[in-house]
């Protein structure tokens, strides 16, 4: 990563969308990730993909779907299936709402599952956020990560989804005391500004400001974010 304008590029984090909920899978993939110690990903998506076969137990296909999403971001190589990212849509779209479980799933494989199919799970998950609001409020939080965190892939991988997907988040109402997810929208509308025009300076500035606000991990997503766009374009 060379051109990150107005911010030092040797201090980037990695690029963390990907692993946004690894803790909650009880591996320890986010230190792995840190290592990029594909090696030992490659052996606990091997573990789980194959308990996943054997039982057809789904625990094991979102485990391994996570591991899968992690060594995407390292070798770009998607080692899962055709027929194991159907069964993975199929899973994450069988109940007639979203719970904590789907969406940390969905959150966890952004990169490794076909650009059509982000595009309609992540219109599914906007259409059950005021559900998840009135339900259970750490839900709806995860929830709006993970729309934002995998609209940010396509950006990158499928940008007109990604200005379809804007268009209908700012028709959203969503919860004002939460910051994050405020700067979290202008950031999402702002990088796909910058694939239109190439203008960076926008989101210079938005960085700077939001590394003044004092929040830590909300200013370390921009900067993975930022980088995820920059990175091979």
């Amino acid at each position: 990563m060379t051109a990150f304008t107005g911010v030092d590029s040797q201090n980037l984090p990695d690029v963390m969308v990907s692993v946004q909920f690894i803790l909650a899978i009880g591996e320890n993939l986010s230190l792995l990730y840190s290592e990029k110690d594909s090696i030992s990903i490659y052996r606990i998506f091997l573990k789980n993909i194959a308990a996943y076969h054997h039982t057809n137990n789904v625990d094991y296909l979102f485990h391994a779907s996570a591991a899968a999403n992690v060594l995407f971001d390292i070798k770009n190589k998607n080692y899962l299936t055709p027929q194991d990212q159907q069964d993975l849509k199929l899973f994450l779209t069988q109940n007639n709402h979203w719970n904590l479980s789907t969406i940390q799933a969905f959150g966890n494989s952004g990169f490794i599952l076909p650009n059509n199919t982000v595009f309609q799970l992540i219109n599914s998950l906007i259409e059950d956020i005021v559900y998840l609001e009135n339900i259970n409020f750490e839900f709806y939080l995860e929830a709006w990560n993970t729309i934002i965190n995998n609209s940010l892939i396509l950006v990158k991988t499928d940008f007109k989804k990604s200005k379809l997907l804007l268009a209908r988040i700012k028709e959203l109402s969503y919860t004002e005391p939460y910051l994050s997810i405020t700067v979290k929208v202008n950031f999402l509308e702002l990088l796909i500004h910058y694939r239109e025009d190439g203008n960076s300076e926008p989101i210079k500035r938005f960085l700077e400001s939001a590394k003044v606000l004092g929040i830590p991990n909300l200013y370390n997503d921009l900067l993975s974010g930022w980088a995820l766009l920059k990175l091979n374009s």
